[in-house]
């Protein structure tokens, strides 16, 4: 039995694929996430619930904001807080903000590399690029900061509302830098779009994300599988089954028994009626790769596209009309709630019960990549035959496993390939 095995880059965190081969064919494939496990779920255990929102910012650097925000939420449903018609708008301003900025870092950093022949961006001679990134990364850090009090490990964002209620000075700086630099999202879009994405075999096509009826939906109550069939976000255990596996710190997730994804491709997927015009209409020019996972590539680029005029709208509408100065007012109470947003990597659950004093006696996250897990060694299985034994098959699988972008860990960037032949 031969062992090969490889280290890959530009995967956010540690984990390792290893492929089983005897005599020419592939025995098993596992995708396994080997980061030692974080304990957030059981160091909440026992905390108030406004510590709450400041430990789960702590998972993650790209998607704290996700995070905050959906916990926020849960906690508003355990306790029966209701949040003001601004505050959610100014809510989903910090998402799409959040959004514009991973989907960013995503596509220039670690996807592009791969298709101009280059090791890193910041290598590759493409000032243009690099300057474009900088300009997108900008806008989205600064839509967040604005309304948070700061782009990383935010303040600003508690259950009831926000701290700060940012002054019409703010939202028409916000407005100003959105659209001076769309036409960025715009040129992104096509760049994105334009690139050879390789044919990739998706075994499952289920796929889930957030619906609501009359907007392109980065929140509410309602998930949607496959545009079809929906259940109420608060009842996801009676549809969602988690399990462990013995290679893997991540637990997988399946639908009657079959895996599925999320994300950009399936939001599209499930949404793209909701989509601002010009994104709607530039659909059509990838809409085939949408059953590609590498379809996801071009699906985030318009998603930051949609990001950037949902926005716009918004705060066109605030500067208008002002913003009235609010504080959170609300009673704490005993209770059990579910927030979902959709994150970058897509579809983002938090579920906590508090007892009468808002002290935590349960908590449960479950991430997007989490969700994803099962699916891309699904498809890893089902694509890595026509892989074996050709001199780029680490970079194929690579490739594949990137298009998910997982978020695997903020700390280290490293996929490990390990092939036994026998």
């Amino acid at each position: 039995m031969n062992n090969i095995s490889k280290q890959i880059s530009r995967v956010v965190g540690h984990c390792k694929l290893e492929v089983d081969v005897s005599e020419g064919s592939v025995k098993d494939v596992r995708f396994n996430i080997n980061e030692d496990s974080r304990f957030f779920e059981a160091f909440m255990l026992g905390r108030r619930y406004d510590d709450v929102p400041e430990i789960v910012t702590r998972i993650c650097g790209t998607c704290n904001a996700n995070h905050r925000i959906t916990s926020i939420v849960a906690l508003e449903n355990a306790m029966g807080v209701k949040a003001s018609e601004q505050t959610e708008l100014l809510r989903k301003l910090v998402i799409n903000g959040s959004l514009i900025q991973s989907h960013m870092l995503h596509l220039y950093l670690l996807v592009l590399p791969d298709y101009i022949g280059a090791d890193d961006l910041f290598g590759s001679g493409k000032t243009e690029y690099v300057r474009r990134l900088l300009n997108l990364k900008r806008c989205g850090n600064r839509m967040v900061e604005v309304l948070c009090g700061r782009p990383i490990q935010l303040i600003d964002a508690v259950v009831g509302g926000f701290n700060v209620t940012p002054s019409i000075r703010k939202i028409e700086e916000l407005l100003r830098i959105l659209k001076e630099t769309r036409e960025d999202a715009v040129e992104s879009f096509h760049l994105f779009s334009d690139l050879k994405l390789p044919e990739i075999e998706s075994p499952e096509k289920n796929h889930i994300s957030l619906k609501n009826g009359s907007e392109y939906a980065l929140t509410g109550r309602t998930i949607s599988l496959n545009g079809e069939e929906e259940f109420e976000a608060g009842k996801y255990k009676a549809k969602i089954a988690e399990t462990v596996v013995p290679y893997s710190t991540s637990k997988r997730c399946r639908i009657n028994g079959r895996s599925f994804y999320v994300g950009a491709r399936a939001r599209i997927r499930i949404n793209r009626d909701f989509l601002a015009d010009e994104s709607k209409s530039l659909v059509s020019s990838f809409e085939s790769a949408l059953d590609n996972p590498m379809g996801n590539i071009p699906a985030k680029a318009a998603e930051v596209l949609h990001c950037y005029d949902d926005s716009i709208q918004i705060l066109e509408g605030l500067a208008s009309k002002g913003v009235k100065e609010e504080r959170p007012k609300f009673e704490i109470k005993s209770g059990e709630g579910v927030g979902v947003t959709e994150s970058t990597r897509g579809t983002l659950i938090h579920h906590y019960v508090l007892d009468d004093k808002g002290f935590v006696k349960y908590a449960n996250i479950i991430t997007p990549t989490t969700f994803n897990c099962q699916h891309i060694e699904d498809t890893l299985r089902s694509n890595v035959k026509k892989f074996l034994g050709s001199s780029d098959m680490v970079f194929q699988l690579e490739r594949i496993i990137r298009a998910y972008d997982p978020c695997i860990s903020c700390a280290s960037h490293f996929l490990d390939l390990t092939v036994r032949r026998r």
